[in-house]
């Protein structure tokens, strides 16, 4: 999860389940979240399928980006990695409620 917290001038990787916590989002993360439009494609020398989207509150209003990775090989159905990672995202809306409680540190 890609998210600028309240009162921060940087949007930061917020959550991740490899370790970059804190990292500054990059241009392609940016993109993401400026033009709404998501970002999909092969990486990791052919091994994985990623695609990032903008993040959402309960409001649909865009907080970040969310990136999901998902194993790869050639010839698997690339729009069927896209609508599980909207699925993902989708979820993690209804949950939500504003960038101000996905920042709390205990709900």
């Amino acid at each position: 999860m890609h998210v600028t917290p309240p009162k921060a001038k940087d949007n930061i990787i917020l959550a991740s389940n490899f370790g970059r916590i804190g990292k500054k989002a990059d241009d392609d993360d940016m993109k993401v979240i400026n033009s709404g439009e998501p970002i999909v494609g092969v990486y990791d020398q052919g091994k994985r399928y990623g695609v990032e989207l903008p993040l959402r509150d309960a409001a649909n209003k865009t907080i970040g980006a969310l990136s999901v990775g998902f194993r790869y090989k050639s010839g698997d159905d690339e729009k069927a990695f896209l609508s599980k990672a909207e699925k993902v995202r989708d979820e993690l809306q209804k949950r939500i409620p504003s960038v101000e409680n996905l920042v709390e540190l205990d709900p």
